[in-house]
């Protein structure tokens, strides 16, 4: 048990900083090393990512918020739909096979992270690394669309966000992160901390909802949440001391680095779903 709670806090104060620095990434180093160190199933390894997580994106919301790198109004429209989202996600994840749930989160996160870098790339390419706004850079939907239809995207997407990263056991940082860079003219110090802010809200309701269904183990979740309020901290403050290209340097190349890893796991999950449909078709 001592092994296993020296693994879980030692993930999650990687996977906290991970947060505060770059805006994600939490659970794709909590959740394999909990599943391959600790030894935790899927469900249970997910729901103690979140759980720790939902701390480190507090402390780190809190963190941005007071420093006035957020834009309260934004994060409060994604993040108060996403908490209906996770709870529908944290129900439907109960239901799925272990083999699918894993591949879910490796697969979803092969397929996504791609098009986050992409998006990088193009806003980066707009002459936005400095953090310095022209006509050019800025986005001409989020600056020509209606009032109320603004917000109406900004709401119909935090229920998808909450509900996508409830399945896989993610903060869903690069989501609403992307989304920021498409939709509004935020430069990136401001996008990571009003994703930050937005993911927040529905990482704590499908916290609670891990808790009240029982999926996790509560020496684990404490453990690796403990760690992560700690990591998140101190990424926290690296990426208010980093400068706009720094941060996005970073940012880009953790999407590279996790990506990576997420891919050949992902070819592993699929190879062991084919291996149990085809022991299933020959009994």
């Amino acid at each position: 048990m001592a092994r296993r709670l020296l693994a879980a806090a030692s993930s999650g104060f990687g996977g906290g900083a991970c947060v505060g620095l770059v805006g994600w990434g939490g659970a794709q180093l909590i959740i394999p090393c909990l599943t391959g160190v600790a030894g935790l199933s899927q469900l249970a390894a997910s729901g103690s990512s979140i759980i720790s997580l939902s701390g480190a994106a507090v402390m780190s919301a809190a963190t941005f918020a007071s420093s006035g790198s957020a834009d309260l109004q934004t994060a409060m429209l994604i993040g108060i739909p996403s908490m209906g989202g996770a709870r529908i996600g944290v129900a439907v994840a109960r239901r799925l096979p272990v083999d699918v749930h894993t591949l879910c989160f490796n697969g979803l996160t092969t397929v996504m992270l791609p098009v986050h870098l992409l998006i990088q790339r193009q806003r980066q390419q707009r002459g936005d690394v400095h953090g310095v706004h022209t006509g050019q850079d800025r986005n001409p939907c989020a600056e020509t669309s209606p009032l109320g239809a603004t917000f109406a995207a900004h709401i119909a997407f935090g229920g998808f966000a909450g509900f996508l990263s409830a399945i896989m056991g993610v903060g869903g940082g690069p989501l609403v992160m992307s989304y920021l860079t498409i939709a509004t003219p935020l430069e990136h110090h401001l996008v990571q901390g009003t994703a930050a802010c937005a993911v927040a809200p529905g990482m704590c309701a499908a916290s609670l909802t891990h808790l009240w269904l029982g999926t996790v183990p509560f020496r684990v979740a404490s453990a690796v949440t403990a760690g992560a309020a700690l990591g998140a901290f101190g990424g926290t403050r690296a990426a208010l001391w980093l400068s706009e290209d720094q941060l996005r340097t970073f940012y880009m190349g953790s999407l590279g680095l996790l990506g990576g890893r997420a891919f050949v796991a992902s070819l592993s999950n699929l190879s062991s779903i084919a291996r149990r449909w085809a022991k299933q078709k020959q009994s």
